[in-house]
């Protein structure tokens, strides 16, 4: 997959949106028509575009696709066989477990626009969506959440670990690390399945505090590995977006690349029955 083409479109199609949102409908400001957006996104999703993309909400996409947690097993969650790792603790018990670890880094183009991957030697530490800005302010909140540890730039040494990053049912170790409560929001959003959604009450409510969405929303904001740990499957309960740590633009089109993949498997699936 050439990314660095993924990541024009996807810089092409961010610029649309935000034309869109702002009710200029026929001609785009970047001088693409709507036949044109729709044939860049196809060519970025490999499947036609089935809706608008619009960055306020999903609409009849959440009743549509919502999962309910509490049934998951956890096989059914992304990621679930890897040997992860989950350190549980306040941040001065972490500055001292971080003593010793080299976190290696580097800087990738992607689906999603360029992005920041980090990794121990133990497994994938970070990773993060750089919208319109460079990885400084990235590399530098990792440097606090790791602050004992050493950082090197080594991209030969992380890029096998992104070959495999959009790969369907990707197996890669994590090594992550944050409070008790994160751990637990965390562990949860590894069971939404690709191409479903949850919502904060919902993972409220399945860790017996139905009261805590606001609390929910903080932990999931929190979310060092964004896409592997899928943050961007949580909407409110209205369908809204909600917030997202690398930008609601990055979080709408992440839902409708994967609604693209799952809508192309059926229709792929229905054409074969024929």
């Amino acid at each position: 997959m050439d990314f660095a083409l993924k990541t024009q479109q996807y810089n092409t199609l961010s610029e649309v949106i935000k034309v869109t949102d702002s009710r200029e409908k026929r001609k785009m400001q970047n001088g693409l028509s709507e036949a044109e957006v729709a044939a860049t996104f196809s060519k970025w999703a490999g499947a036609p575009l089935q809706e608008k993309l619009t960055l306020d909400r999903l609409p009849n996409q959440l009743n549509r696709k919502r999962v309910n947690i509490d049934e998951m097993i956890s096989s059914e969650g992304n990621h679930q066989k890897a040997n992860h790792i989950f350190w549980e603790g306040h941040k001065s018990n972490r500055q001292t477990l971080a003593e010793g670890y080299i976190i290696r880094w580097g800087q990738f183009p992607s689906l999603f626009g360029d992005m920041l991957v980090l990794a121990t030697d133990q497994g994938l530490c970070g990773l993060g969506f750089l919208g319109p800005y460079d990885g400084t302010p990235i590399l530098n909140d990792f440097k606090c959440r790791w602050r004992r540890a050493e950082f090197h730039e080594d991209i030969d040494a992380v890029a096998p670990i992104v070959t495999s990053i959009f790969q369907p049912r990707a197996n890669i170790p994590l090594h992550v690390w944050g409070t008790k409560f994160q751990i637990r929001i965390w562990r949860q959003l590894l069971k939404i399945p690709f191409g479903h959604l949850s919502t904060y009450s919902d993972l409220a409510r399945v860790i017996g505090m139905p009261k805590a969405s606001r609390a929910v929303g903080n932990a999931v904001g929190q979310n060092p590995i964004s896409w592997l740990i899928p943050c961007h499957r949580v909407l409110r309960l209205t369908g809204e977006l909600g917030g997202y740590r690398w930008g609601k633009m990055t979080k709408r089109l992440m839902l409708a690349w994967e609604t693209a993949q799952v809508d192309g498997h059926i229709r792929r699936k229905e054409e074969q029955a024929h």
